[in-house]
């Protein structure tokens, strides 16, 4: 069992304004899914992409938007979200506190 902050997790920042923290990876022992924490600074958004995998989102804090297939739909504290494989999407924040989520998707094998 591990239990931690997810505070306690190095921040990774890719993209200007987006950072994650990988809070469950394989060096935990996970094997089936891994789980992340995504911070998006207000009116900032992620860029669009897609990837061959499904993924899951909880909306901890925050507002903004999902975009996706079907157009943009308000998300906020409490939202869970369900991104298909190889759908387009990105999330945008449109607010001004932070849009923090958690985001559990395949354990990705080197």
């Amino acid at each position: 069992m591990k239990v931690s902050r997810y505070s306690d997790t190095e921040t990774i920042q890719d993209v200007k304004g987006v950072s994650r923290r990988d809070v469950l990876t394989a060096d935990d022992g996970v094997t089936v899914v891994c789980m992340q924490v995504i911070e998006i600074s207000s009116h900032s958004s992620t860029p669009s992409h897609y990837h061959p995998w499904e993924h899951e989102l909880f909306i901890i804090s925050g507002k903004g938007l999902a975009v996706g297939g079907e157009g943009s739909i308000p998300i906020d504290q409490g939202t869970i979200v369900f991104i298909p494989a190889n759908e387009p999407h990105c999330f945008v924040n449109t607010g001004n506190d932070t849009l923090r989520f958690i985001c559990v998707e395949p354990l990705k094998k080197e």
